[in-house]
């Protein structure tokens, strides 16, 4: 597992769209009008730059909901909340970590140099203490995870 101080859209471009897998935060949370629940930290410019992401979450998450899924393109979720307004469980963000492995295994990053970019969970953006995310973290991720601020 790899720190890093950039953002993590910053790997979202066209140059790196073969090299980089972005990871996003999500909860289990589908509203009314169908869309998927992103989390703060990852909303914003997830919006900015994939106009109708939540859409395409909420079409993902019709019948199993806290899963790792591809969304488009590079970009994959993660779930750390059942709903939107829970706090964090600390079992479901690993479970996480693990199908985000073997995702990562089923894909082939470790043959191809391939990253993968995930927010770092902190108080500020999950209401949890980080050190224990990392733990979890350091248990599944090696060098093909890089952890953004």
């Amino acid at each position: 597992m790899i720190i890093s101080k950039l953002n993590p859209w910053d790997f979202y471009t066209k140059k790196t769209k073969n090299e980089y897998y972005l990871v996003i935060l999500t909860s289990g949370s589908i509203f009314k009008n169908f869309k998927g629940s992103i989390l703060r930290g990852s909303l914003k410019e997830a919006r900015e730059k994939i106009p109708n992401i939540e859409y395409l979450l909420g079409s993902k998450m019709r019948g199993i909901r806290n899963e790792v899924w591809h969304i488009i393109d590079n970009i994959y979720s993660f779930p750390i909340k059942h709903r939107w307004h829970e706090t964090t469980d600390m079992g479901l963000v690993e479970k996480s970590a693990r199908e985000l492995l073997v995702v990562s295994n089923k894909i082939g990053a470790a043959g191809y140099g391939n990253k993968f970019i995930i927010p770092r969970l902190t108080i500020s953006n999950c209401g949890i203490d980080s050190l224990a995310v990392e733990n979890i973290f350091e248990e599944y991720f090696d060098h093909r995870f890089i952890i953004a601020e």
